[in-house]
């Protein structure tokens, strides 16, 4: 997360930048470690793209949780 925090900030004063897509690693984590990357994120009033995959790779945090009711 530090490097992807490093990485968002070395390109926030470039013009084509208008939002970020974010992936995580199949099994990690999403609540704790992506506070930090929420806040540079509202800092640099850059909204987060969102885009749910459940049918295929690359899936979405929290997609095991859907089966049920996709």
């Amino acid at each position: 997360m530090a490097w992807a925090i490093k990485e968002i900030r070395s390109l926030a004063h470039e013009t084509w930048l208008a939002a970020v897509w974010l992936h995580l690693p199949e099994g990690k984590r999403s609540i704790i470690p992506i506070r930090a990357l929420w806040a540079t994120l509202n800092e640099l009033d850059l909204p987060l793209v969102h885009h749910s995959f459940f049918m295929e790779p690359p899936y979405f945090p929290g997609y095991r949780d859907i089966w049920a009711t996709p």
